[in-house]
């Protein structure tokens, strides 16, 4: 099991003079043996923040610490290290080599840190019979169904056991039925194996097999509740009155980035192209807000 623990988080992206905020001072804590789930729509951060927990990408400020080592001032050696043997990550779209079976893809990341051939093949049988697939080993990805391509990804994760295992968006390729199993599986992996679990999702049906969900939007995380209060939440105007306040603000200050984007055009001090590139994305933040905010007013 893992403990996780990110602190004012901030992660920025840049395109010439253009700068989008990914985190903004974000703050997260992961109990060990816990299932986080994080909920938000598209573009609200949830993404960057799996990469930098799973020491894919770094952040521009801020430290996250697994199990009391600060991963965001690791090289990039110990990096890949940490990758390969503390972290398991599955992906949305599978990302399983198509000319491999199912029993390669799980053995894959055995290989890369040197564990002999007998018993990588033995733990990978073991690992696809856990996800209910040792009748399919020999089969390639194109041979499999979405949810069983799902099930190969989290058992090739599994392959090194590793105490964390972040998901993102692992039921977004998949049919509600076959969304809901995949989700089941990870509780089950949790309870069986003893793993902490973040699962990333905008689907909130998904999010309450978690322990807690943690809503973010806008780079930041605005709440953390239990399934149990979710549904008060849902209903309670009184409990969603601080989250509506947090996207009012944001609501007022993208429209004010707006109206000074539109400045700077007129007075020359942005290409079309900037400009262009900079409105549409500021649209797109406005309309996500706005439909955040549409949930709590109905």
């Amino acid at each position: 099991m893992s403990e996780v623990i990110c602190e004012n988080l901030v992660k920025i992206y840049r395109s010439g003079e253009i700068e989008v905020i990914a985190l903004r001072d974000l703050n997260i804590r992961v109990d060990k043996g816990e299932i986080r789930a994080i909920v938000g729509p598209s573009g609200s951060g949830k993404t960057t923040l799996i990469n930098i927990i799973g020491g894919i990408d770094r952040p521009n400020a801020g430290t996250v610490i697994v199990d009391s080592d600060e991963i965001t001032k690791f090289s990039e050696r110990k990096l890949v290290e940490y990758r390969r043997k503390r972290v398991g990550i599955v992906f949305q779209f599978f990302n399983l080599i198509p000319t491999l079976t199912a029993l390669e893809n799980v053995e894959l990341p055995m290989a890369l840190v040197g564990i002999s051939r007998e018993k990588r093949r033995k733990r990978a049988i073991e690992l696809l019979e856990l996800v209910g697939l040792k009748e399919r080993m020999n089969h390639k990805p194109d041979q499999l169904s979405g949810g069983e391509q799902q099930r190969v990804a989290i058992a090739a994760a599994l392959a090194n056991d590793p105490p964390l295992i972040l998901a993102d968006e692992p039921t977004g390729e998949l049919d509600t039925v076959t969304g809901r199993q995949i989700a089941e599986l990870f509780r089950r992996l949790r309870d069986e194996l003893g793993k902490t679990i973040i699962i990333v999702t905008h689907d909130v049906s998904i999010a309450k097999i978690a322990d807690r969900i943690s809503r973010i939007i806008d780079g930041k995380i605005i709440s953390t509740v239990t399934p149990a209060e979710l549904e008060i939440v849902e209903i309670a105007p009184s409990k969603a009155h601080e989250i509506v306040r947090v996207l009012e603000e944001r609501k007022e200050q993208i429209l004010r980035e707006v109206e000074k984007i539109e400045e700077d055009f007129r007075v020359r001090k942005m290409t079309a192209d900037e400009f262009t590139q900079r409105y549409i994305e500021l649209k797109m933040r406005l309309k996500e807000i706005e439909d955040e905010l549409a949930k709590y007013m109905t």
